[in-house]
């Protein structure tokens, strides 16, 4: 078993539970964040789409959202709390299964999911990004940076954490191609201490 199905393993025990956290969270500036994002009408792909939480958000401001997830019982919590939202949920495991045709997408949005793959895996999936992203397309991504609560790359619930600073962050995005239009550091929404969250939004 990979470090990578570890992790899936987890939320896919804890979907449930967890997806009903996520709708409680206190994310309005996350949120307002998504609606100066990203145009509406626009066509966005979601990576890491939870319990479909902030795809509802997508949708009032009118934007074709393909909202996507890699553990299959997440995708199932999303369509029970956002049944209006139901055809636009769909399974992909990164990086693997992220293979839109280049040039397909206005935005893109991944929150709390990139960390959670291994160095390479990371590296792979923002190539993909560039490449399915419309010239000056925006991605946006929300990753923690900082967690008290991992020792050697792993959590107590043996989820894989790779944390890289901010000032790496970019620097990988820069590589590809992407250029930094914000970068702002917040504490944690689901008032778990001793997490340092990161949101990015770079422009192709």
């Amino acid at each position: 078993m990979s470090y990578q199905d570890e992790t899936l393993d987890y939320y896919s025990e804890n979907a449930e539970y967890l997806a009903a956290h996520y709708e409680l969270a206190d994310v309005f500036t996350l949120q307002q964040r998504l609606r100066e994002s990203f145009l509406t009408g626009s066509d966005v792909l979601e990576l890491g789409c939870g319990s479909g939480r902030d795809a509802a958000v997508f949708s009032e401001m009118e934007i074709s959202l393909t909202a996507t997830d890699g553990v299959p019982e997440m995708i199932d919590e999303a369509k029970i709390l956002h049944p209006e939202l139901s055809t636009i949920f769909h399974t992909c495991l990164l990086p693997h299964q992220l293979k839109y045709d280049n040039d397909s997408f206005d935005g893109i949005y991944a929150a709390g999911v990139l960390m959670h793959l291994n160095d390479a895996d990371i590296t792979q999936t923002l190539e993909r990004c560039h490449s399915i992203l419309k010239t000056q397309g925006r991605l946006l991504i929300v990753v923690s940076i900082e967690r008290d609560d991992v020792a050697n790359g792993f959590d107590e619930y043996q989820r894989l954490f790779t944390l890289l600073s901010a000032d790496e962050w970019q620097q990988r995005c820069h590589k590809l191609g992407f250029k930094t239009i914000s970068c702002v550091r917040s504490g944690n929404a689901l008032e778990w201490k001793g997490i340092t969250w990161l949101t990015l939004l770079l422009e192709k």
